[in-house]
């Protein structure tokens, strides 16, 4: 039999390798910090916690506000994002 693997992209993530895994210290539980984020990746991939709990985790951490259609990004589209709302 002759499996197949799907590869999958972590370009965008490597990229803000720092940011991202500061973004996953601060607003993920330590009991579901993932080994592997790929691009395709939402927080909901490597989170189960609600929204309303995400939501306040980033402004509390980050003090930006993030609505709940913005959570469904990317996760390196929701960190860019993030960093463009920070008050200097």
């Amino acid at each position: 039999m002759n499996k197949k693997f799907q590869y999958v992209s972590d370009i965008e993530i490597k990229k803000r390798n720092n940011d991202i895994e500061r973004f996953i210290a601060l607003v993920i539980d330590k009991e579901e910090i993932p080994y592997f984020v790929s691009d395709d990746a939402s927080i909901f991939d490597i989170s189960t916690d609600d929204k309303a709990v995400l939501i306040n985790r980033i402004r509390t951490h980050y003090k930006v506000e993030i609505s709940e259609n913005e959570l469904h990004l990317k996760l390196w589209q929701l960190l860019d994002l993030i960093r463009h709302r920070i008050p200097l």
